[in-house]
């Protein structure tokens, strides 16, 4: 089932959990560099829509655009063990215009081929053009993937907003800790962090009163060993 594992962060052997800035530059160069093939063309939008939305990779076939009243919403829609289904917005209207033009590319890809039937296919090539990317260029026992970019972008918006707006952008608090436990090591220099979708109110107020509850709950909670 295509979305059967879209709302679980999967680690594979060897996967990167990070990537610094001057590697994803890099790895964008090489992407554009690197090859002719349509896969390269998609690789390419999906490496920058990635790091400024945080998607999983099996999230773009229902994500959705719209703008309204003068803003511009990335709609996401996720299933969770193919039965539960949740909704998260990020309103992207402040991102660079070829950041949205990447974003936007990508969703109509990703529908296309999910209407098809060829997502999985698809995907697939883009990320063995990826692969070879790093195989040629870098040396380093970690690869990076396309899940790579969304535990990047977890880590830059913990650093860059409070954490019921990450919580909000990300779509779960189980990766937002409290403001002084957040590893900034693994976040990008702020001012590097350029690309940042807004919250909106109504979900971070949610993500808000969780995180209340949970922190609250843990105080009265002593792990059985």
């Amino acid at each position: 089932m295509l979305f059967s594992y879209v709302c679980e962060e999967k680690v594979t052997d060897g996967q990167a959990m990070r990537i610094d800035h001057d590697d994803f530059c890099e790895v964008l160069e090489k992407i554009r560099l690197g090859s002719r093939a349509a896969a390269a063309e998609w690789l390419t939008d999906m490496w920058v829509a990635g790091i400024a939305t945080g998607l999983r990779p099996a999230e773009w076939p229902l994500a959705y655009v719209d703008r309204q009243d003068g803003r511009t919403n990335l709609h996401i829609i996720s299933v969770h063990n193919q039965e539960i289904w949740t909704h998260r917005t990020l309103i992207i209207t402040d991102l660079p215009s070829a950041t949205l033009d990447s974003i936007e590319r990508t969703v109509e890809q990703a529908r296309t081929w999910l209407l098809k039937g060829d997502f999985p296919a698809r995907q697939g090539e883009v990320s063995r053009v990826l692969a070879h990317v790093c195989q040629s260029f870098f040396k380093k026992k970690l690869h990076f993937d396309l899940a790579t970019l969304r535990f990047q972008f977890i880590s830059n918006m913990k650093a860059v907003h409070t954490p019921d707006v990450a919580a909000a952008l990300i779509g779960h608090i189980s990766k937002v800790e409290a403001a002084h436990y957040v590893n900034h090591r693994a976040a990008w220099p702020v001012r590097e962090i350029v690309e940042r979708p807004a919250a909106v109110a109504e979900q971070a107020a949610r993500m808000r009163t969780r995180i209340r509850y949970r922190d609250e709950r843990a105080q009265f909670w002593t792990p059985i060993h």
